[in-house]
């Protein structure tokens, strides 16, 4: 089974220290179940500006140039996300509709081509990672899980896009 892991928290050398209990788990699981797994993970959409500013910014257009890496000795795909420095719900859903004009129009294809026999997706996060896991799915044919971690919204089964997301 391949599965495709959608996480904005896979650690990434030079940058904030996110968990890595995703990727143990999927070590785990590669190796007592023989699971195949490539991984996708957001990064803060980079102006030039920005890198001149800050070595985490300079950081990510790094990475994002890139565009893959390897972590624990797994594939990461890495494609930019609009965001602002904040986990705030409201406005990554503001930034939303350009987002997903983002995604059509610049990941998508590039997504489609590398996970193209994906058999599961699975999301660890509201946004990006659902609403990509979502796109991706709806794409591919296949089915997808959120993974939600930390306390859980219920606001968001309310808002248009993310209830669909959701159902």
């Amino acid at each position: 089974m391949k599965i495709l892991n959608i996480s904005s928290i896979i650690p990434l050398e030079g940058l904030k220290r996110e968990n890595d209990i995703v990727l143990k788990i999927q070590q785990y699981l590669s190796s007592s179940h023989n699971y195949k797994f490539v991984n996708a993970k957001s990064l803060p959409f980079t102006p030039f500006i920005f890198t001149l500013i800050n070595e985490k910014w300079k950081n990510y257009k790094s990475y994002l140039k890139e565009g893959n890496t390897e972590v624990m000795g797994f594939p990461i795909f890495l494609y930019s996300w609009i965001m602002l420095p904040s986990s705030n719900l409201w406005l990554n859903y503001i930034l939303l509709p350009l987002n997903i004009i983002h995604f059509q129009v610049s990941i998508k294809k590039k997504m489609k081509i590398i996970f193209g026999d994906i058999d599961l997706i699975l999301a660890q996060n509201n946004i990006p990672d659902a609403v990509v896991a979502y796109f991706i799915a709806k794409e591919l044919g296949c089915p997808y899980i959120l993974n939600i971690r930390g306390s859980f919204n219920p606001i968001i089964l309310k808002l248009p896009f993310l209830s669909k997301v959701y159902r």
